[in-house]
């Protein structure tokens, strides 16, 4: 490229080039190589990066131009390098350090200008630089040794090859061979040193003896370099470089840009020539400054981007129901596992049984009911619940019984208002007083598997199937927001009824409907259900309902009709008590699936209230959930600290790690368990999944940090 000793005119020169050009592709088109490049284009892929190796000490071959290959420009991320023939991987020291360490070594600058040089790594982020003007051997010797170590060597100046030897030239009068640097550079690279760059002419052979040396990477002038060039490509490939690209890429950045200066410099993006060391992996900017913070930094963005787009998706799939059939098992499965609670004293209940059935037909006659409720009112109860639809007369005692529910205040038969059937009407001939003050609705709501929003029905026992259970308690609704015309009149729940009715008795107050529309009974506040609570996404919001928080055991005492028309029963288990009485024959059909499975419809009247009356006389928790948006943090704080762990634990073992991430999700079951034995409704579901996918997330991360060692070269 210097016009001393040309043998060209320019014209020629171009002609030459190009039959270079030709040749090459014409060479590697030929049967020994062919089947190379079939190999290498069936299995690499385009898009990317891509390190070809040539490992030859042939000085011919090295010098030939191999990135006119055409395969070179088919694949736009490949690139050509050169290696030692006796490559090994070095050990280098760990070394923490904020900056990049970068030695420039400004030799001889005889009809030169190096000061550009010196420009362009002056702007280098975060670096220390230390500069050696034209240095004696053993001022170079002694930096090199520095204990705080290197990552880049930069020589700038003059150099020569002669046989097989490179030399530079470090000052006006001192000119030095690599092997007269051996000890030094082997130490230096011991110490961390990854790059060396001699921006200098004829460095072919110096590259070939740093590379003998298994120095991660170098770059050298493969000819004489016109000063202009040298500068210009120092700084494309440092600007480059330091932006984020990987070493190679970022000198082959800088070789297409010298493209642009071939109409002043003939062939000038053939110049630079990369050396590098197999064994070693791509390498970045960021790679050469190992700092405490950079790389957890790094992999805690990693962590947070990947927790707040998991944990927004699951709340999004969350909001659409789509984990609601998980979210509601999970909280069965839960339920199931409490520990036994004692039987509430204040309920009695007086069941229907098949026997009873048998002996008295069903339904029950008239002048039974009239005789069983005459034996309990007779010992004083707090409270009776009917749950027996009596809309119609069963023989000639029907007047009796119509007489004694309207005669006694204490007394709460039931109706449905969401059936359509007549059977489930109020009783023929109560007043309205009676018909909207003192009557409870039987209905109870019915989670259904493809459509969470409440319904209400009597069950059947042919109707009862697992994806349909009583999780939730009404205890009040606005008639006026019926979907059908029914003659059940009254607006308040059975349970309710009786619940109010004890608690009045009791001298709790206040018993009414706060400012914010809840019932207040006492300090106990009922809080209604709104559209979104807890696993429930799909909710109607209109009506006082609140989560069924089951007694774990049984809620009342029991005790059979027979035995209480026998009046075998002592007066004191009916005294002051709340008594309901209802079917448990399965002739009756009164049967509902729930969390502890199936149950007579008298018995969840009985859960309800004994939920009601334990809330306010005993301090029992209700159901309770986190507030919207609360949750979505609590599952963004576990994702975060469990990826966090995961991350510790994975760089150590990965057994351990996947343990970890199972041992996480264990203990957020037992913590979701525990907080559910005080009421607590937290969402499991979607944490457990939050959790696993951060986890696995990581995981990978992690895993690509250990395997990044592995990139593709092909060694030729």
């Amino acid at each position: 490229l210097q016009t001393e000793g040309m043998k060209y005119s320019e014209a020629d020169f171009l002609k030459v080039c190009q039959e270079i050009n030709r040749k090459i592709n014409r060479w590697l088109t030929t049967k020994d190589f062919a089947s190379v490049e079939r190999i290498l284009r069936t299995e690499l892929n385009k898009s990317q990066p891509i390190q070809i190796i040539i490992n030859t000490a042939d000085l011919t071959l090295q010098q030939l131009p191999w990135h006119l290959w055409n395969f070179v420009s088919d694949y736009p991320q490949a690139e050509i390098a050169f290696s030692a023939m006796d490559w090994y991987k070095t050990e280098a020291s760990i070394v923490t350090r904020s900056k990049v360490r970068v030695l420039s070594i400004l030799g001889d600058s005889q009809g030169i200008d190096l000061m550009q040089d010196l420009e362009s790594l002056k702007i280098l982020p975060q670096t220390e630089l230390v500069v050696l003007n034209e240095p004696s051997l053993a001022e170079l010797n002694e930096h090199l040794w520095q204990p705080q170590g290197w990552d880049i060597l930069l020589f700038s100046g003059h150099s020569c090859s002669n046989f097989n030897t490179g030399y530079i030239h470090i000052n006006t009068t001192d000119q030095i061979a690599i092997s007269q640097l051996k000890n030094s550079l082997t130490k230096a690279i011991a110490n961390g040193l990854q790059i060396a760059i001699f921006n200098s002419c004829e460095g072919m052979r110096l590259g070939m003896e740093i590379a003998d040396l298994a120095l991660p990477y170098g770059v050298v002038m493969s000819e004489p370099v016109p000063d202009e060039i040298a500068q210009i490509f120092l700084k494309y490939f440092l600007t480059a470089f330091s932006s984020g690209s990987t070493f190679t890429q970022g000198v082959k950045e800088a070789r297409l840009k010298l493209a642009g200066w071939e109409a002043e410099y003939v062939c000038a993006s053939w110049l630079p020539t990369i050396w590098q060391n197999p064994a070693i992996p791509p390498l970045t900017w960021s790679d050469l400054c190992p700092s405490q913070t950079s790389k957890p930094l790094k992999l805690l963005k990693t962590l947070f981007a990947a927790s707040l787009i998991v944990n927004s998706a699951i709340m999004v799939g969350r909001s659409l129901a789509w984990l609601e059939p998980l979210e509601l098992w999970a909280y069965d499965r839960a339920l199931q596992q409490r520990p036994s609670e004692i039987v509430d004293p204040r309920i009695l209940v007086v069941e229907v049984t098949e026997a009873d059935t048998n002996r008295d037909r069903y339904p029950l006659s008239d002048r039974t009911l009239v005789e069983a409720l005459d034996i309990i009112e007779q010992h004083q109860p707090a409270a009776i619940g009917l749950d027996l639809h009596r809309a119609n007369p069963r023989d000639e005692a029907y007047p009796q019984l119509i007489e004694s529910l309207e005669s006694n205040p204490h007394l709460f038969p039931v109706c449905a208002y969401g059936s359509e059937d007549n059977s489930y009407a109020p009783p023929q001939g109560l007043s309205s007083a009676k018909l909207s003050q003192q009557m409870g609705f039987s209905d109870l709501p019915v989670d259904e598997a493809k459509n969470s929003s409440y319904s209400f029905f009597r069950a059947n026992a042919s109707s009862i199937r697992s994806n349909q259970k009583v999780r939730r308690q009404l205890l009040s609704y606005d008639p006026s927001f019926a979907t059908k015309s029914s003659q059940c009149l009254t607006p308040y729940s059975l349970s309710f009824q009786l619940a109010y009715e004890y608690l009045y008795q009791a001298g709790i107050k206040p018993l009414k409907v706060n400012s914010q529309e809840q019932w207040q009974f006492g300090d106990v506040t009922f809080q209604e259900m709104g559209r979104k609570y807890g696993g429930y996404q799909q909710l109607s919001g209109r009506s006082s309902q609140i989560p069924l928080n089951y007694r774990a055991g049984q809620p009342a005492k029991r005790i059979n009709l027979n035995q209480l028309l026998s009046e075998e029963i002592p007066p004191k288990l009916i005294a002051n008590r709340i008594v309901l009485i209802g079917y448990t024959a399965s002739v009756a059909r009164d049967y509902f699936d729930t969390p502890y499975g199936t149950m007579p419809g008298v018995w969840i009247h009985a859960h309800m209230t004994s939920q009601m009356l334990s809330a306010v006389l005993d301090g029992r928790s209700l159901i309770w959930v986190l507030p919207p948006g609360i949750d979505w943090l609590s599952m963004l704080s576990w994702s975060l600290l469990v990826g966090g762990f995961v991350c510790v634990v994975y760089k150590h073992s990965t057994i351990l790690g996947y343990l970890a991430l199972g041992s996480s999700i264990f203990a957020l079951d037992r913590l979701y368990f525990l907080v559910l034995i005080n009421g607590g409704w937290l969402p499991y579901i979607p944490t457990a999944i939050a959790v696993f996918t951060v986890g696995m997330v990581v995981i990978f991360t992690c895993r690509q940090q250990k395997n990044r060692d592995k990139s593709i070269k092909v060694n030729t």
